[in-house]
């Protein structure tokens, strides 16, 4: 009785889990904005990382020197 309801307390918190994640990518996406210049070719860029820091887990936040 006791793994049926570990089971399904496991399978609560995955679902949770990933729906709240989908919310978090969702909200993230509507940052994003369109721009109405258009170009010919397009431009590939690398960013070159020097130093990650202040990195807050809990919050997925961190600062970046490129």
């Amino acid at each position: 009785m006791k793994k049926v309801f570990l089971f399904f307390v496991g399978l609560f918190l995955i679902t949770f889990s990933l729906s709240f994640a989908a919310q978090k990518a969702d909200q993230s996406s509507e940052k994003v904005e369109v721009s109405d210049i258009n170009t010919e070719h397009l431009v590939h860029t690398k960013i070159l990382y020097d130093e990650i820091y202040d990195i807050d887990i809990s919050e997925g936040h961190y600062r970046a020197s490129v």
